[in-house]
């Protein structure tokens, strides 16, 4: 599709390129803006230099800045699951040393952080309404959840532990869930279909 014609295009199209005008931009504006990027690196070298001398790894350090810069909370769980599952699939992590032995320390490579995310909201407990006569929305009682055994294990609306956004969860820990809310045991040959 052809751009509508305005002056500046009409100029621009009859006097050819601006060569000088160029010039004077690459010159001016982008040699000041690499001059400032080049000193700007320069310092941030310098401050990864005495990161360095506190006796931390540098590339650690910048991949902890890096995890730390994600604003999207979910993005940066997200990021986080995955490289501490990944290491520990690979069966990488941190060794525990004489002095963590010795005090019983345990380091895992990605922290857990006591508490929630964020405040879960509170579900809403009020019956539900519809128009004066409708019964079709009228509270019925909850109905009971038994075992395979015939046990009774309370009510069907139990609270269900749901997975963040985003995570892989293998079928050993679907299993350990589903015998965690339900009080049941999974069968043990569960085929997994997608």
């Amino acid at each position: 599709m052809a751009k509508p014609a305005n002056r500046a295009s009409v100029a621009q199209a009859h006097d050819g390129p601006d060569y000088a005008g160029a010039l004077a931009i690459i010159q001016g504006r982008i040699q000041n803006a690499k001059t400032a990027q080049s000193e700007a690196s320069g310092k941030a070298s310098k401050a990864w230099q005495e990161i360095e001398k506190m006796g931390l790894h540098r590339a650690g350090a910048q991949a902890a800045a890096k995890v730390m810069n994600i604003s999207d909370e979910d993005d940066r769980v997200d990021y986080l699951r995955t490289f501490a599952k990944l290491l520990e699939v690979a069966g990488l992590g941190i060794p525990t040393d004489l002095v963590d032995a010795a005090q019983g320390v345990q380091t895992p490579v990605v922290p857990k952080v006591k508490g929630p995310r964020r405040p879960e909201p509170k579900a809403d407990t009020s019956p539900p309404v519809g128009p004066a006569g409708d019964t079709d929305l009228a509270q019925e009682p909850p109905i009971a959840a038994t075992s395979p055994e015939g046990d009774t294990k309370g009510e069907a609306e139990l609270p269900v532990e749901r997975a963040p956004r985003g995570n892989v969860v293998t079928i050993a820990e679907a299993k350990e869930r589903v015998q965690k809310h339900f009080g049941v045991t999974a069968p043990s040959d569960t085929t997994v279909h997608h």
